[in-house]
């Protein structure tokens, strides 16, 4: 019976109780706590930081009212309240705080020459970014140039909004801003911007995991035209052989860094492509996504020699005996693409056997490998005899590696 008053009593007291962020004190997590003393007052070096950090209108629009001073303050990298607010992705913070704000403020950059519409293209404020354009545009004169470029301005590393776009959405806004200037040519006249290591927005995709803006360039850069998938013909058939014309030319004569240039297949200072990046980072998310593009090229080689299935073998870890299934899923899928344009004279087994620098094809960096299932997979197409610069094998390689795994347990 006592028991039974208790469950009573227990139920009653549960059912009862306020909800689960009412109990005690904080249980939702005060953001600001997370942050080390340190680090806060670099960040929030005044009242109206802290406001913005908060995403509080209310509470910046009173601050305003009698700091306006506040609003050109910066704290220790360089951002204003704004620029805080955007690279927090704070857009009803932000708005309030664009009422304030002159044309000529709008050219601001912080430490690391991040701009306004860099910082909101990251946070992937897209509405903010045509905002800041609207601003731009209606304070030149009838006879202005407007230039979007002039708010776009690369940060200390070369690379402009496009370059840490969020998504497909964000490209857009920007796009839009781009068409609107007399000289700027659209879509070209950003899309093909190159950083310091002549790196463009896809490798930094690439290298960052942000698959939704590969998938979105994609099917903006890679889908057939409109000749190709008319109804007609006398259309389709010369638009299906102009495109491979131009696949072909892009393939086998491209790297020209012109507008002509296929942006998948595009190579930095140091030879890699998007997909070299994405394999060395282990982005498969992103390597997926690149593969989206059918005119993606899988047999070009970096200024070392590496394929794309190179680097991914090398960024495998050579101690790990059985690799995880996602990794062996990216591997793969990996070995069933093949590039368009050079299939009728390549096949896999030349992939694999293609040798870098040293001598090493894939299959001499599979095999030294403590997981010998990269080894058996490329065996079955690739030449295990194949010596490289030190006169070894692959099969030599795999042995002696093989050998020492059983012994040593690693």
């Amino acid at each position: 019976m006592r028991l039974s008053c208790f469950l009573i009593v227990l139920i009653g007291l549960v059912a009862c109780a306020p909800g689960r962020e009412d109990f005690g004190g904080n249980v939702q997590t005060n953001r600001k706590m997370e942050i080390a003393p340190e680090e806060r007052a670099k960040l929030i070096p005044n009242a109206l930081f802290d406001a913005v950090y908060d995403n509080s209108p209310e509470t910046i629009r009173s601050i305003l009212k009698t700091s306006t001073e506040l609003l050109h303050t910066k704290n220790a990298y360089g951002d204003t309240p704004f620029g805080f607010a955007l690279a927090q992705a704070h857009h009803e913070a932000a708005a309030v705080l664009l009422e304030h704000l002159t044309p000529q403020d709008l050219f601001h950059k912080n430490a690391k020459g991040e701009s306004y519409v860099y910082l909101a293209s990251r946070s992937g404020l897209h509405a903010m970014i045509t905002r800041l354009g609207d601003l731009h545009y209606q304070s030149l004169g009838f006879l202005d140039d407007f230039e979007f470029s002039d708010l776009d301005q690369p940060d200390e590393l070369g690379r402009t909004a496009l370059f840490v776009a969020a998504n497909g959405q964000v490209i857009e806004a920007l796009e839009a801003q781009y068409y609107r200037g007399l000289v700027e040519l659209p879509f070209w006249g950003f899309a093909l911007k190159e950083d310091h290591l002549h790196r463009t927005y896809l490798h930094a995709a690439a290298l960052d995991g942000r698959s939704e803006v590969i998938l979105w360039s994609a099917e903006r850069i890679c889908r057939p035209g409109s000749w190709e998938t008319s109804d007609s013909w006398w259309k389709s058939y010369p638009g299906w052989l102009l495109n491979r014309l131009l696949r072909g030319f892009q393939t086998y004569i491209g790297d020209l860094e012109s507008p002509v240039d296929l942006l998948f297949n595009r190579r930095d200072d140091e030879g890699k492509t998007a997909l070299h990046l994405a394999l060395e980072n282990r982005r498969f998310a992103a390597v997926r996504a690149l593969t989206h593009c059918e005119w993606l090229d899988y047999d070009l080689a970096d200024n070392n020699g590496h394929l794309p299935l190179h680097s991914f073998l090398k960024s495998l870890n050579p101690l790990v005996r059985e690799t995880d299934v996602e990794t062996r899923e990216t591997f793969t899928f990996l070995l069933r693409q093949d590039t368009r344009m050079r299939r009728v004279f390549r096949a896999l087994g030349d992939r694999i056997n293609h040798t870098d620098q040293t001598g090493d094809s894939a299959l001499h960096l599979a095999a030294r490998l403590a997981d010998p299932f990269f080894y058996k997979e490329l065996a079955r197409f690739g030449d295990i005899h194949l010596l490289n610069a030190n006169h070894q094998s692959p099969e030599q390689i795999y042995l002696q590696r093989q050998s020492g795994v059983t012994q040593n347990g690693r």
